[in-house]
């Protein structure tokens, strides 16, 4: 995997296959207190998705995980590249 968002997921599936180890974020100088945040928040979002009966796909390794992320992010950043022309070429300004 490549890239920030991909790094920081990597760790964090590290982090999780470690069983949420203190030892381990000590030995890789991660701080804990964030990654169980990030574990607290991935909890949260699941279940919403669950009370909203979406679907949750988590299977999948390798390139076909990366893809999914990948797409995900971009679809994310083009959102944001429309809401933001949208903004900029706007008459109204806050």
């Amino acid at each position: 995997m490549d890239g920030d968002h991909l790094t920081l997921l990597n760790i964090y599936n590290s982090y999780i296959q470690s069983g949420k180890s203190s030892k381990w974020c000590e030995e890789h100088y991660f701080d804990e207190n964030a990654l169980k945040s990030a574990s607290q928040i991935r909890t949260r979002l699941k279940d919403i998705f669950i009370s909203k009966s979406l679907s949750i796909q988590e299977e999948g390794e390798g390139d076909e995980l990366i893809m999914r992320v990948k797409k995900a992010l971009v679809s994310g950043y083009f959102r944001q590249v429309i809401y933001g022309n949208f903004v900029l070429n706007s008459r109204w300004r806050y």
